[in-house]
């Protein structure tokens, strides 16, 4: 079964009525793909040739609840076009809108025509039925363990030392369902809402030959060399469970991939927290070994 499958398999299971498909024409392969011949006789294609991100948000008026969305685009990479999506994406969950946001690429990143169909090749692997069950399994073993416990530690062997107390469990999965909403193409993570003020420790963060490291207390930590620059909280603690996402730290998406875990900063109120910033960044830990320690074993 391949994700067109799988999206009718969500617009049956949850009645879904209205479909709208907002996609460049460099995509068209993609929205071919997913797209099923059931489905795109109750589509509304609202193609946004060259439009900037700040265009996407009147355009999306048309939408209420119970619609689904699907949103073929470039990833965003740049800090103003973050800021405007993470606002739509609060706004379509405020609207009770289905949102399925396919990375297509990644702006700002002139692929070649041959570049463009090795990507979609790739996405489209990763959107294979056998592949969601793979994810699915790592998905339920990794959010098993979080949910038996409370308090947990996370250590690699660059030296991070990380504690935090669980606030509640979060996963993202297909297909979607009244209380997961929201979905990113690719996908695959197990994340944490932490307890407000319970993270503390210390992030040796890799890229490369580029080693930073953050001292984190009561939650929060210092910015110095990312985009955004200041004192924020730690909001999430994520792990990923896509074994087919490669491991290039270029990638937009990296914190889907396998083995991997990441620290999310800024926003988290729009999935179960109480901060709220008009930004959410991932700092992705991608090559270390590292342990997930529960403190409070049963």
């Amino acid at each position: 079964m391949k994700m067109s499958s799988l999206i009718d398999e969500t617009v049956e299971k949850l009645k879904i009525e209205r479909i709208y498909v907002c996609y460049q024409k460099l995509y068209k392969p993609i929205y071919e793909h997913l797209i099923s011949e059931q489905c795109k006789s109750r589509i509304e294609i609202l193609q946004v040739d060259d439009m900037e991100y700040t265009e996407l948000k009147e355009h999306l008026n048309v939408l209420n609840e119970h619609d689904l969305l699907i949103l073929i685009m470039p990833f965003y990479v740049s800090g103003t076009d973050s800021e405007i999506m993470h606002n739509l994406l609060i706004n379509l969950e405020k609207k009770g809108v289905y949102f399925i946001n396919i990375s297509a690429g990644v702006e700002g990143i002139k692929f070649t025509n041959k570049a463009q169909k090795l990507y979609n090749k790739l996405l489209f692997e990763i959107l294979e039925h056998n592949s969601a069950r793979k994810i699915n399994e790592n998905i339920k073993r990794c959010s098993n363990r979080l949910i038996v416990g409370k308090k947990f530690r996370i250590i690699d062997e660059y030296g991070s030392n990380i504690e935090f107390i669980v606030e509640s469990v979060l996963i993202e999965n297909i297909p979607l369902t009244p209380k997961q909403r929201v979905i990113q193409i690719p996908y695959g993570e197990v994340f944490i809402v932490p307890s407000q003020g319970s993270v503390n420790g210390v992030f040796v963060h890799k890229i490369k030959e580029k080693t930073s490291v953050y001292q984190i207390k009561k939650d929060f930590v210092d910015l110095k060399e990312l985009y955004y620059q200041g004192h924020f909280p730690i909001c999430e603690i994520g792990f990923g469970m896509n074994e087919l996402v490669p491991d290039i730290d270029a990638l937009p998406y990296l914190e889907k991939r396998n083995n991997t875990y990441h620290l999310g900063i800024g926003e988290n109120s729009n999935f179960g927290g109480n901060y709220k910033y008009n930004f959410h960044i991932d700092l992705v830990q991608n090559k270390a070994k590292w342990i997930l320690e529960m403190l409070d074993e049963p």
